[in-house]
């Protein structure tokens, strides 16, 4: 039975680990290939987007995957409270982002992280 368990783990985590290589490497492709199509200035917003857009995503995950994975006795309400919930929290997120993009806008210019032409 730990036979059993430790080649479940060491499975999912060689499958996992697999996964976080692929999408690493993917987004490296992906923004040298951004970097090759874009003005030096619109690659700039695009950095800058994606750096936003990452944080918040990963803060509207909130742990919320990790938490209905470890609960053994998850059923159906549990399931789709933590999907509401997770939905909740990224759309007040997703509102914060659209709502501040002039402020940030106006903040990265000042600083000259942006440059207007």
């Amino acid at each position: 039975m730990k036979q059993d368990n430790r080649s479940k783990v060491y499975k999912g985590m060689t499958s996992q680990t697999l996964v976080t290589f692929t999408l690493g490497i993917l987004g490296i492709l992906y923004f040298a290939v951004m970097s090759r199509l874009l003005s030096k200035e619109d690659f700039g917003y695009f950095a800058i987007i994606t750096a936003v857009t990452s944080i918040l995503a990963s803060l509207s995950e909130a742990g919320l995957g990790a938490a209905v994975i470890q609960n053994r006795n998850a059923n159906k309400s549990y399931i789709q409270t933590a999907w509401t919930l997770s939905l909740i929290i990224g759309s007040v997120f997703c509102i914060l982002l659209v709502g501040s993009a002039g402020l940030l806008s106006r903040v990265m210019v000042k600083s000259n992280i942006l440059e207007r032409g």
